[in-house]
Parts: C-alpha cells; structure tokens; sequence
C-alpha cells in the first residue's frame, strides 16, 4: 500500500521529532501566504503531554489517549480538526503511538489501521480528513519507534466508508440523538480476508463512543471480528 509505503519512508529517514519541526514551519508558511486561515497559535510540544494521565474508555476495546478537559490538549485536537494544521497532525501521531505502545505490542498481527471516514460532504466541506492524517503520522512514529516490529502495521484508509452525510456529533449533547445520527452510516468495502488482521480504528476525539460503535457494526458485518480503536482524546 503507497501509504503505508510513503510512511516507512519518512520514519526510517527522520525522527518524528524532526518531522513535527518541519510541520511547524509548513503551517507558519501557510498562514504567511493565506493570511485568512485561523491562526493556530503555539501548540504545546508532544514531549510536554507525557505526564497527563490516560482519559477513561467508553467501552473496553476504545482506548483514549488525552483527557479532552485538558486545555493544551483542546487547543491540540482543535488545530487538527479545524486548523489543518500539519503540525498538530505529527504530534498528535507521535503521541498516539508513544503513550500506546506497550499496548499496541499485544494486540494480535497484523494490523490494519483504519482512520474513521467523513461523508463525502465534509470532506469537500473542510478540504482532508483529520483521522486520516493522524492516522498517517501514527504509523510513521511506529517506524520510528520500532522498525522491526512495524511491518506488521498496514495504514487501510479506505477500508471503510461513509454512506450518508450526518450532523457533527459535537453539535448533539444528546447521547440518544448522537446514536441515531450515525445509525447505519458506514460500510466496510471488503470482507475479512484470512489470515485476519486485527482492525485498529483511528479518530481524534471520542465522547459517547457512538460513532466508533457504528464503524465496529460495519465491520463486524463484513466478517472482521479482531477490532480496536485509539483516539487522541477522550
């Protein structure tokens, strides 16, 4: 996969710590060039949300890195999400895969890892995907952190889809409103191949659990049954 191909490249031939420098200086340009973007201000550096303890899991196979109430760690995910900002993008992977490292280790091989979709909409609406591209810099600080164990990681972005466009689930506070906003919103594009790969579904922020529960349905119909989820924030 060109993905997954790209991200060794780039883990084998920088740290990851070089790669957010480069990022850094990337959304500084832009923000020269196209005055109008939001300005991101300064992010607080990786290394400094080493000591924030985990945030606590909607359910047992979701495991979320930062506590969202946290506010170096909003301003984090709100430079990801809205900002398209690279440098939170790099940090964020980096963070990701530092703080569960010793538990991806065990999870079973291989591994597929899945960043959940948009809707065609929103896509075109904010210009990428978030869960895509901290998706993509989680796998290069995998390389970055171990090279031999790494092969056994393969970035699938387009495992799953989004079927149907549907309201953010920021704007719901409604738990039973959130669940029926995402009912039925995704499909997985194949069938679990054999051997089967362990699913590691990548989103940056989960609340409720509602929408991750809704990508495992799609899976799980699909004949997957081996799935997780990492999340910067929860």
């Amino acid at each position: 996969m060109l993905a997954s191909s790209v991200a060794r490249f780039l883990g084998r031939s920088l740290p990851i710590k070089r790669w957010a420098h480069i990022a850094q200086q990337g959304d500084t340009l832009l923000e020269v060039v196209f005055p109008w973007r939001e300005p991101l201000g300064t992010l607080t550096p990786a290394s400094g949300f080493t000591t924030l303890p985990l945030a606590s899991a909607p359910a047992q196979w979701v495991f979320p890195t930062l506590p969202f109430g946290n506010p170096s760690v909003r301003r984090l995910v709100h430079a990801l999400k809205f900002g398209a900002s690279w440098e939170a993008a790099v940090q964020g992977g980096w963070i990701l895969a530092r703080r569960q490292w010793d538990r991806l280790r065990r999870f079973p091989k291989p591994i597929w890892i899945v960043p959940v979709p948009l809707s065609p909409a929103r896509k075109r609406e904010r210009g990428f995907n978030q869960s895509t591209r901290l998706a993509f810099w989680f796998l290069v600080a995998l390389w970055d952190i171990d090279p031999q164990l790494t092969p056994s990681f393969s970035l699938c972005s387009s495992l799953l889809l989004k079927t149907r466009h549907t309201l953010q689930q920021s704007h719901l506070r409604d738990h039973t409103l959130r669940i029926a906003n995402v009912q039925g919103a995704f499909q997985a594009r194949m069938r679990c191949p054999a051997p089967p790969p362990t699913i590691l579904l990548i989103d940056d922020v989960v609340t409720t659990g509602a929408t991750l529960r809704e990508c495992r349905r799609a899976l799980v119909r699909a004949g997957f049954r081996r799935i997780r989820a990492l999340t910067l924030a929860g």
